[in-house]
């Protein structure tokens, strides 16, 4: 319980200050921690493109539990995440999902978005633990409106003291 208090008093504080203007649009944050009845995650950002056009970005850490990555998976696909209206494209998906094999919550995001498929563009695919990766955890999805121009895995001293995951790099462009 103590370390669970510890977490959420960290994640509060990485809470922005105060929040960006944006015309038309109400913009809000706050922390809502992991349950079964929620999905987890570590941030969504929302930024305004030149033209006006909004891109959403969620970053999530998916449960280790196998029962609640299913719940998870389908409750980010649902209305009240990924399928509300104001979160239309372009959108992006990434984190460490948490499957060690592809599992519903990569499959209903296939369905639904395209991927960065890491055997495209790196020797060896995985990603967790960062000193020498054997898994395959951490995932980018991405609405077909978006291009994925460049991708790699960062490898750094940093890097390996930041996380036990190794960062996935990906540069996107809008197709008009």
């Amino acid at each position: 319980e103590h370390e669970r208090s510890v977490a959420e008093t960290l994640q509060r504080s990485l809470l922005p200050r105060s929040l960006p203007s944006l015309p038309g649009i109400a913009v809000a944050a706050r922390y809502l921690p992991a349950s079964p009845e929620a999905v987890g995650g570590d941030w969504y950002d929302l930024f305004r493109l030149p033209g006006g056009r909004l891109v959403h970005v969620f970053n999530l850490h998916l449960g280790t539990s196998f029962l609640e990555r299913r719940h998870q998976g389908r409750k980010l696909i649902a209305e009240e995440v990924l399928g509300r209206p104001e979160m239309r494209g372009p959108r992006i998906v990434l984190g460490d999902f948490n499957e060690w094999s592809r599992g519903l919550t990569s499959r209903l995001l296939a369905e639904r978005f395209a991927a960065v498929e890491l055997r495209r563009f790196v020797r060896v695919p995985r990603s967790y633990p960062g000193v020498l990766p054997v898994l395959h955890l951490d995932h980018i999805y991405y609405d077909p409106i978006l291009t994925l121009e460049h991708f790699r895995i960062h490898r750094s001293h940093t890097a390996m003291l930041a996380s036990d995951h190794v960062p996935l790099v990906a540069d996107f462009l809008l197709d008009r």
